[in-house]
């Protein structure tokens, strides 16, 4: 059995020096875990946001004086590139964290040099209440979400449910005193998330290095099969959202019947300057194409639209993407890019 846990990193030192914010809902684990748990047990100063614009967090930062802010990917992105951000001092900042969804490494690594600020990365669902990894200063590294929290255990397992060894990806499974004792009145869904060992499956495929540090490559569910060959929805965002074109970006696979198999296809949101380029969509191909391999290219084309719809917390709704997709024309050209 391949299984890693860690002890006690002091992520929370000095909780009398840090002044922190609500930008994420209290009703979802996160929120409620990093805004009222932790919170209240660590005593660190803390600002309700009424409610969240990106415009409201600047202007409550600059107010406050805050230094900790925790986001989800889109509040990130918003910080990033919203022009309102400018007109604030945003100097106080020293750390970010982020959480709730996939986030592009060259993302993180924007945020930390745009605001000389730490930005870690936490990773988890409300099963295990809700972290199972996370990040310290000390630990950052921008393409993981970090190492296994103190009384938690951690594997890798092959669709067999074999324990797999370090840097094989598999499906990522916990195993501690936070996983939930089961889904209520139905335990035909409890006995295949939770197996008799108290393994919970995450259903999120990835892997942990030598050094502990744990790897998110996508949802399983959400694989994008072409030809046999698998294809990570959120690694073709992280890429996107590099493009000089893309302010955000989802992919889906649509399935093809000429050819009997999924095509990914992207749904974007061009940035300002980009709007009005009617050629855009095939510039966002060919841009893709030069930098993938060849059964990860964007053969169901290239979307626009106005946002990419997502929860509160940032997950990309994939279902309302897919929804989106249906509706559309049912023929699917390789290389096809319009807009939507």
């Amino acid at each position: 059995m391949v299984t890693e846990t860690c002890e006690y990193t002091g992520a929370w030192k000095n909780p009398d020096q840090r002044v922190t914010i609500t930008s994420l809902p209290m009703y979802h684990a996160a929120g409620l875990n990093r805004s009222v748990t932790t919170g209240v047990t660590t005593g660190y100063i803390q600002v309700v946001l009424e409610k969240y614009t990106v415009e409201n967090l600047c202007a409550a930062i600059e107010r406050f004086k805050i230094n900790d802010v925790p986001t989800a990917p889109p509040i990130l992105l918003h910080l990033l590139n919203h022009p309102a951000v400018a007109k604030y001092d945003l100097s106080t900042l020293k750390s970010l964290n982020v959480g709730s969804a996939p986030v592009s490494p060259q993302v993180v690594r924007d945020i930390m040099k745009k605001f000389n600020a730490v930005c870690t990365q936490a990773y988890g669902m409300t099963e295990i209440s809700p972290i199972g990894t996370m990040q310290t200063k000390e630990t950052c590294v921008p393409e993981s979400v970090g190492r296994l929290l103190p009384c938690m255990e951690g594997k890798v397992i092959d669709p067999e449910g074999q324990d797999l060894p370090w840097g094989s990806v598999g499906e990522i499974c916990f195993r501690g005193p936070t996983v939930m004792i089961g889904y209520l009145d139905d335990p035909e869904s409890t006995d295949a998330t939770i197996d008799k060992d108290g393994w919970i499956r995450t259903g999120d495929q990835g892997f942990v290095d030598k050094d502990g540090n744990w790897f998110i490559q996508d949802r399983l569910k959400e694989l994008i099969k072409y030809k046999g060959f698998q294809v990570a929805p959120a690694e073709l965002e992280a890429l996107l959202l590099q493009c000089p074109l893309v302010l955000d970006a989802a992919v889906i696979g649509v399935y093809n019947e000429q050819q009997a198999t999924e095509f990914p296809r992207a749904y974007v949101v061009l940035r300002p300057e980009a709007v009005n380029d009617k050629d855009a969509p095939q510039k966002i191909v060919q841009w893709t194409h030069d930098r993938v391999a060849q059964h990860k290219r964007l053969r169901g084309g290239v979307k626009v639209v106005n946002e990419i719809p997502k929860s509160p917390t940032g997950k990309i709704l994939r279902r309302t993407v897919r929804d989106m997709a249906r509706k559309e024309d049912a023929s699917v050209h390789i290389g096809a890019a319009s807009k939507l």
